[in-house]
């Protein structure tokens, strides 16, 4: 069987691609493209096929999907990946600085470490109101974690395979990981009551829901039977 490789402007990357006709598998597409083109490793590739542009997990055999003789399939280069796993574009990485190092460190950290600093938007100095408080974002730093280890375990290293995440969080919203850091922030915000700790949280949870909405609408492509009872963000309500 022989099938053709293409990028998303229609430009073919493998012409007339030889696999085999019963038993091949979407990642012997994968590793063809990665020994065609080296710097497209697995990870930086999102297959498609199909009218509906079915996403093609490397673990399925290409006749799960109707994919047969003299079929294209659509490539998609998803830029150098960051983390163990890679689980972030590079690209994203300026922004990323940017939020945590200015934002953070020069409009948050800097003036909340000054002798001089007083809260200018409210604050907690009470103990017997900042213990729950701090009860509350230890408990947002534990369950932020715990998502992320759900998120990291769902790809086995070397692989492309996706599966929609479940546990932690998971069953109410698809982006846990961005409700529970949001949430840390904003206790943040409330204890230290620091406008701009305020203007970051705000900031990082726009971008944040932006992401999620994207996640979201992704999940619901690629698998047919994701839970419509979830929400995006915020549990119930959004």
């Amino acid at each position: 069987m022989k099938v053709t490789v293409v990028n998303r402007k229609g430009k073919a990357l493998l012409k007339d691609l030889e696999v085999k006709s019963t038993d091949a598998k979407v990642g012997e597409i994968n590793a063809a493209i990665t020994r065609e083109f080296p710097k497209y490793t697995v990870h930086r590739q999102r297959l498609t096929f199909g009218e509906k542009n079915t996403v093609l997990q490397g673990s399925n055999l290409l006749s799960s999907y109707g994919i047969k003789d003299g079929d294209t399939i659509i490539f998609k280069d998803l830029g150098p990946q960051l983390g163990c796993n890679a689980t972030m574009p590079i690209r994203n990485l300026p922004k990323n600085c940017f939020h945590y190092w200015v934002l953070g460190g020069v409009l948050v950290a800097y003036p909340l470490y000054s002798p001089t600093y007083s809260p200018t938007f409210g604050g907690v100095t009470s103990i017997t109101a900042l213990l729950p408080l701090v009860g509350l974002w230890l408990f947002a730093q534990f369950s932020n974690y715990t998502t992320h280890v759900i998120l990291r375990d769902l790809r086995p290293p070397g692989t492309t395979v996706r599966k929609i995440p479940v546990g932690y969080g998971f069953s109410l919203v698809s982006c846990p990981n961005y409700f529970f850091e949001i949430f840390g922030w904003v206790i943040f915000s409330i204890v230290t009551g620091s406008l701009t700790a305020w203007f970051f949280t705000i900031v990082g949870a726009i971008q944040m829901y932006l992401w999620a909405v994207k996640k979201h609408i992704r999940y619901k492509k690629e698998f047919p039977d994701y839970p419509k009872s979830r929400k995006v963000l915020i549990p119930y309500l959004l």
